[in-house]
């Protein structure tokens, strides 16, 4: 990468506007240059210190404590590695630490990394590519264990697996019928993937829009899009890329909401057990109709649907929204409950509490990919507050006295 591109990222960061691609991109920069070796490269060392400078500022800011019950977790953020990158050191209450590896380290003391032991009776794996679809005859097809290749014929798409794990529509051998008036032999072919707790899955519908299902989702969908409208329905939380068709608009339906799309990326989270509900737009205009009410949402705008009400605010966690989809844990002052409901949907896991940690929040940024275990380990070294146990698929948390 060239240095005023690499500077430019890093500056998009900073100011919040970097985009998807380029922050893969960033990311891909970063893993070919973990060695412990990395250079900044910017041939000016006023803009190398310019730059320089504002990271520190920012992790200044971003790793002290901010009171009591606001716990910072010291693993690997991306606002730490980006200064590991340019400048090797991070400032943490006036001490100096080296972070040579961040991305693939836990958390980084004094003393090098934290070595707590979480006492675990079994340690549980990460969500993997586990779904179920439900075709319009009644049949059940289990993903995880099916074949690559065509699995049925559906209204007219050939419903196939590939070998990436994904679930695609394509154009079949028979056409599509029209939907009719009512259902019946004229209606569109239904169907609908489910994901367990501990499962994901990835899945391209006939008008070519993609779909992620993020642990304990579902999708319903016609096989074939016919008609003036497409209109699918879902439940948990679903991120979307919109094929654009201005002829026949997308709607999502959740439970309470109705969400307008022409052709845009967006994240749906309407989990039954979370207090609130969000649609969080990435890019293009969505409109989103929950009972009598109506709001249209810009990029970085998320609608919150809850008891208390109705509303939106312009500035959403894009970050912590579409982290799960990036294959990160992303806390950003997100308290202790939220987490751990995140964590049952992922792991696969029950959470029963002994005593009361009270008010907790914590912020950082941890690897999915990691078992159970690990990511306990780096919550409990943060915090003398709590410890971890597992048994027989059920997480105790212990408050410590």
């Amino acid at each position: 990468m060239e240095p005023d591109q690499l500077t430019t990222l890093m500056e998009k960061y900073l100011d919040g506007t970097l985009t998807g691609p380029e922050e893969q991109v960033l990311r891909d920069w970063y893993r070919d240059n973990e060695a412990g070796e990395v250079i900044w490269n910017s041939d000016s060392a006023d803009e190398r210190n310019r730059v320089q400078d504002r990271i520190l500022a920012r992790l200044q800011k971003d790793i002290q404590q901010t009171g009591t019950g606001h716990v910072i977790i010291p693993m690997r953020r991306r606002r730490i590695w980006m200064a590991a990158a340019a400048i090797g050191i991070v400032l943490l209450s006036g001490t100096a630490y080296l972070l040579p590896n961040l991305w693939s380290k836990g958390p980084v003391a004094a003393g090098g990394p934290v070595a707590t032991k979480v006492p675990l009776a079994a340690d549980l794996l990460p969500a993997t590519n586990k779904a179920t679809l439900l075709l319009s005859n009644g049949n059940a097809i289990v993903l995880d264990s099916a074949g690559n290749g065509v699995l049925a014929e559906e209204g007219g798409a050939r419903v196939k697996k590939t070998a990436q794990g994904q679930l695609v529509y394509q154009a079949g051998t028979k056409p599509a019928s029209d939907p009719g008036s009512g259902g019946g032999p004229g209606a569109p072919a239904m169907n609908t993937v489910t994901t367990p707790r501990g499962g994901r899955y990835h899945l391209v519908l006939a008008d070519g829009s993609k779909v992620w299902l993020n642990a304990a989702s579902s999708i319903s969908y016609p096989a074939v899009f016919i008609g003036r409208e497409r209109v699918v329905t879902v439940t948990g939380e679903v991120y979307f890329e919109v094929s654009p068709d201005k002829s026949r608009p997308f709607k999502v339906q959740t439970r309470e909401e109705t969400i307008d799309v022409l052709g845009t990326s967006f994240n749906v989270n309407v989990y039954a057990d979370e207090p609130v509900r969000r649609v969080t737009l990435e890019t293009g205009s969505v409109k989103v109709n929950a009972g009598q009410q109506a709001l249209v949402l810009r990029p970085g705008e998320q609608t919150l649907h809850s008891d208390k009400g109705f509303g939106k605010t312009d500035k959403a966690d894009m970050e912590g929204e579409l982290a799960w989809k990036n294959g990160d844990f992303v806390f950003n002052n997100e308290d202790l409950s939220s987490i751990l409901r995140e964590l049952s949907r992922w792991y696969n896991i029950d959470i029963s509490y002994k005593g009361s940690p009270g008010p907790m929040a914590f912020d950082g940024i941890i690897s999915r990919s990691k078992n159970l275990s690990a990511v306990l380990q780096i919550m409990e070294s943060s915090t003398k507050k709590i410890h971890f146990q597992i048994e027989n698929r059920r997480l105790m948390v212990i408050t410590n006295p």
